[in-house]
């Protein structure tokens, strides 16, 4: 693939994942976030991880060393590697020791025997603790964001193989190091088909080692054919599914393999012996890999991202479809509460009209006791017939007729401090039947106490003020009796005159203290449940519309970059 148009897939790659992420913060999918934002990174660097992979005993190790033109790593006849030691570039030296449980151990590079290597007891006790080790170098294979990791040796003991399988889906590429004295053992092809069966991993180089050790070129020959016939043969065996079948092709029917001795090209950096180092054929296999692996880098970041984008396409439905629900979920929950608010405000309207009618309708008894000659008229009547039975003479008049005004005001105050109790205890009783009826409180109150409030702070009716029960001039004798219950009746009207328009201002707080209430209370409760419910109505449309724009734009850049990958 051209250079121009690889870098045209970068930019379309980059603005997508940029595009993406902007649509899943819609859907507060903070880990898809977090993914995206590696995939970003990755497409800026183009970070490519590959690992030195194989038994023990295959000196992948020394393979290292070797790349990196310094002994920086243990290397041993005996099984040396027993930690994942990851080399990255540094412009300066420095190892960073992982820890298992969390914590972290900077030491020099001449330290690194006692934690990376199990020959002896202080390194066996160290890495059995150790997670990895990173070591910082200043190498050229390494500067352009490319790590190279060197893994425990296979079949050495179970810990280090785990360790090393684990590893497998965590690389881009491999280089399966392999011995000229042995090549292609059964762990060693069974560990190839493990790695053609990773998705992750994109290329795999073989490196076959100690060729210092076979007689000359034409027995190299003869190995690394055998080598790559081997291999081919047990992997098309193995392989049964076509997805795995097309990647082993792509691997496989152009080998990269190589034979080298690692051992004298070390020997030769050291004592700058160039027919040594050409006779390791390791400069062809550096300069080769280092093309492998630069070439690779970009197209592995578009592969790993086109997989990422192929993957998130399919969570992006499900999220959709997830914050579709809830946001359907929370307007129908928002709905039913605006039915039932306006509800409840429509059956509070109408059961405060039947309270307050059923209030009124108590008040107006005792309005009515003191009118049309009622109840309190026959009390009254038999005062003023019990004082003008006493009159004798017509000097009796004015003594007995003061005493039949002041036992008809003493009356009329009892009976009115009573009648104005009763009306207020009936309004009390009247709001404290409110409190079953279940209702917001956004004040921190219930309806039925604000109105509590609002009846026992009005002022009652007040006391009985009115003026002295007196007779209007001079009475005979004989119509004593009618000229006091004229005036008693008179002032009865008066009575209930007071306690009527107490009872219509106390109406007319009532009714306006109510609105007063549903206005500030209910009615704005129902506005926010209004606004609430436009909001998610709005939020869905939007959802949509913005899934179905990303969609498909998703869509045609996913379709483009596959067009250019595939010219």
């Amino acid at each position: 693939m051209k250079a121009a148009r690889l870098k045209s897939v970068e930019f379309k790659l980059y603005e997508y994942l940029i595009n993406l992420r902007s649509f899943y913060d819609s859907l507060d999918a903070e880990d898809i976030i977090a993914g995206i934002g590696e995939y970003v990174e990755l497409v800026k660097t183009r970070y490519y991880k590959i690992a030195l992979i194989g038994v023990f005993k295959r000196g992948k190790s020394s393979l290292l060393n070797a790349l990196l033109g310094h002994g920086v790593l243990p290397a041993d006849v005996r099984p040396a590697t027993a930690t994942v030691n990851r080399v990255t570039f540094s412009p300066t030296e420095f190892a960073e020791v992982f820890f298992k449980d969390g914590t972290t151990r900077e030491i020099e590079i001449d330290q690194l025997d006692d934690y990376v290597s199990k020959v002896g007891e202080v390194g066996r006790r160290n890495a059995a603790e150790i997670d990895e080790v990173v070591v910082g170098y200043p190498s050229v294979f390494c500067q352009n964001y490319i790590d190279i990791i060197d893994t425990p040796g296979l079949e050495d003991d179970e810990r280090m193989t785990e360790i090393t399988l684990k590893r497998i889906e965590e690389i881009d590429a491999a280089i399966v190091v392999m011995s000229a004295l042995s090549p292609c053992s059964q762990s060693e092809c069974e560990l190839i088909v493990r790695l053609l069966k990773s998705r992750n991993i994109h290329d795999i180089v073989f490196a076959v080692n100690f060729i210092d050790c076979l007689d000359g070129e034409e027995d190299i020959g003869r190995v690394l054919k055998s080598v790559e016939e081997k291999v081919r043969h047990y992997a098309f065996q193995a392989l049964d599914d076509e997805e795995t079948i097309a990647r082993a092709h792509r691997i496989l029917d152009h080998m990269r393999i190589f034979g080298i001795s690692p051992k004298e090209a070390l020997a030769a950096m050291r004592t700058n012996d160039r027919n040594l180092l050409k006779k390791s054929r390791f400069p062809g296999f550096q300069d080769e890999l280092y093309k492998i692996v630069t070439s690779a880098q970009t197209t592995n970041m578009i592969a790993k991202v086109l997989a990422f984008v192929r993957d998130s396409i399919a969570e992006l439905e499900g999220r959709y479809n997830a914050r579709m629900l809830r946001l359907q979920a929370e307007t129908e929950t928002t709905e039913r509460a605006l039915r039932g608010m306006i509800r409840i405000r429509e059956q509070m309207g109408a059961y405060v009209d039947g309270r307050l009618d059923e209030i009124s309708r108590r008040c107006w008894e005792r309005i009515d006791a003191f009118r049309f000659r009622g109840e309190h008229f026959l009390p009254i009547r038999s005062m003023i017939l019990d004082r003008a039975a006493r009159v004798r003479s017509p000097e009796d008049v004015p003594a007995q007729c003061a005493a039949a005004c002041r036992a008809v005001d003493d009356h009329l105050r009892a009976q009115y401090k009573a009648a104005a109790a009763d009306m207020r205890a009936a309004f009390l009783e009247g709001v404290s039947a409110l409190k079953g009826v279940a209702l917001p409180s956004p004040g921190g109150k219930t309806p039925a106490a604000e109105l509590y409030e609002i009846v026992t702070d009005a002022p009652p009716p007040g006391a009985y003020d009115l003026a002295p029960l007196r007779l209007g001039g001079p009475v005979r004798e004989g119509g004593l009796f009618i000229a006091l219950e004229q005036a008693a009746f008179a002032q009865m009207s008066a009575v209930a005159d007071r306690l009527d328009r107490w009872l219509t201002e106390m109406r007319g707080d009532f009714c306006r203290a109510f609105k007063r209430l549903d206005s500030a209370y209910l009615q704005e409760y129902q506005l926010a449940l209004e606004c609430a419910y436009e909001e998610r109505c709005e939020a869905a449309e939007f959802l949509k519309m913005s899934y179905r724009r990303n969609r498909a734009r998703s869509d045609l850049m996913f379709e483009s970059i596959r067009s250019e990958m595939e010219i």
